[in-house]
């Protein structure tokens, strides 16, 4: 039959580990891959978090404000007309 029942095991061992096990090698390549895409993800909130904090402050400055309101919503003062220029 089988010579070295040592290796027989150890072959099933790993092959069963490889494969079947909760924490098989697969779904551990898996889980490694998974966390990179995260952590990819988390540094791409992170900066979106910068970037809103910045709008915050902007938005906090008086003279930020009635430009963007201006600019983004055709506010205007009394006795002021706006021309809204397209360009093509």
């Amino acid at each position: 039959m089988v010579k070295n029942k040592f290796a027989l095991t150890l072959s099933f061992f790993v092959f069963w580990m490889a494969f079947f096990d909760g924490d098989s090698f697969i779904k551990r390549v898996q889980n490694i891959q998974k966390l990179n895409e995260l952590k990819d993800e988390k540094e791409v909130f992170l900066q979106k978090i910068e970037e809103d904090k910045q709008a915050i402050r902007d938005i906090q400055n008086p003279e930020f404000l009635e430009k963007f309101a201006r600019e983004e919503y055709f506010m205007k003062k009394e006795n002021e007309e706006i021309y809204i220029v397209i360009e093509e």
